[in-house]
């Protein structure tokens, strides 16, 4: 038998080889979303053919949605990259719990700077995002800490 020294030789962080490739297409997809959206956006704002309040709750749900996009994209790239090169269940359950609290953050302060906490109930969506993701940075470093 050989003894722990804390290093685990024969460590991966994907159950199966293809597993990293299908989060990175996933991120990829993501980013795609992002692009045909934030079109989208121009091509209505251009043709200004919506009413004030119908604009607004437009410009509400689109800027969400490319909020979500832009999240999921760095969310998936991320776990990419943190499963390209962590070398050890420790240092990849630290890379993803201080990921998730950057992510936490961006998203906080996008909410702040952009209008995504507007209209209907979307303040609750964009708060209850940001305590998930702040949750999880937080539990994932706090039973990290003991290991």
């Amino acid at each position: 038998m050989t003894r722990n020294t804390g290093m685990q030789e024969n460590f991966t962080y994907w159950k199966r080889p293809w597993h990293s490739w299908m989060v990175l297409v996933a991120g990829i997809l993501q980013l795609l979303c992002l692009w045909m959206n934030v079109r989208e956006y121009g091509n209505v704002s251009g043709a200004g053919v919506l009413s004030d309040l119908e604009w607004e709750r437009y410009a509400a749900q689109k800027g969400l949605q490319c909020a979500f996009n832009a999240l999921g994209a760095a969310a998936f790239l991320g776990i990419f990259l943190i499963g390209t090169w962590a070398r050890s269940k420790r240092s990849a359950r630290l890379a993803e719990g201080l990921f998730l609290l950057v992510l936490a953050f961006a998203w906080g302060i996008a909410g702040i700077v952009l209008p995504l906490a507007a209209p209907d109930g979307n303040r609750i969506v964009w708060a209850f995002v940001l305590l998930l993701a702040l949750g999880g940075g937080i539990y994932s470093l706090w039973t990290n800490r003991n290991r």
